[in-house]
């Protein structure tokens, strides 16, 4: 993900920008950025988990988009998941952007991994209508799923290879073996192989606006659920 300009963005500049591109944009922290593009592997996760998503939603009040959907950031910000989940009405500015996310997830990469377990995830904290926000690795069968407790606060927990994430917000169960399934067939990780970090190894996330509550406390990271 490179910056394609030094200079503080409007929404307005940014929304331009965006819809002449061709490609995807994401305003973060006010300066604009392309979004690269992925390996096999992970254009395959990122339609295993949208499919499993879709169905698994099927005659409830959630939707489930793809990663064409722009959502709105705290500060004016923006980007786009590679899969998003809202429930009841969609709730869209004039330009398409969702501001109403339920569940937000993103498939990493080598080159994004780093920020997407923290600034970026900070960034999504910060949304509130948010409940989840679901990280899966590009190096091994392994989820991280960030959740939004009852009093506000965070709590994280992984799943392998055999294991399950339970999504409550949207009554949704993902097993890694079925997130990751064909991974064989384009190169993806094995399923013995082991992430070569986990969110607990990462910084905690910095403040990003007065009103914003607190970062995540590292023991939230480091000490499980």
């Amino acid at each position: 993900m490179a910056s394609t300009s030094d200079q503080m963005s409007t929404w307005e500049d940014y929304i331009a920008a965006d819809e002449a591109f061709d490609g995807k944009l994401e305003r973060l922290h006010g300066e604009i950025f392309a979004m690269a593009g992925g390996t096999a592997a992970h254009a395959l996760l990122i339609g295993n988990m949208q499919a499993h998503l879709h169905a698994r939603l099927r005659g409830t009040p959630c939707r489930s988009t793809s990663s064409e959907q722009r959502i709105l950031l705290p500060n004016n910000d923006a980007a786009y998941p590679d899969a998003t989940v809202w429930c009841g009405p969609a709730d869209l500015r004039p330009d398409h952007t969702l501001t109403n996310p339920t569940v937000v997830v993103e498939v990493l990469s080598p080159s994004n991994a780093d920020w997407d377990r923290t600034g970026k995830l900070d960034l999504y904290r910060g949304i509130p209508s948010l409940k989840h926000v679901l990280l899966v690795a590009h190096d091994a069968w392994h989820l991280t799923l960030v959740s939004r407790r009852e009093d506000g606060s965070w709590s994280y927990e992984t799943a392998g290879p055999g294991e399950s994430v339970r999504l409550d917000a949207i009554g949704v169960t993902l097993s890694v073996d079925e997130v990751y399934e064909g991974m064989d067939a384009v190169g993806g990780p094995a399923r013995t192989a082991r992430p070569a970090r986990q969110l607990g190894q990462w910084r905690a996330p910095v403040r990003i606006a007065a009103d914003f509550d607190a970062a995540l406390d590292p023991q939230d990271f480091l000490g499980g659920r």
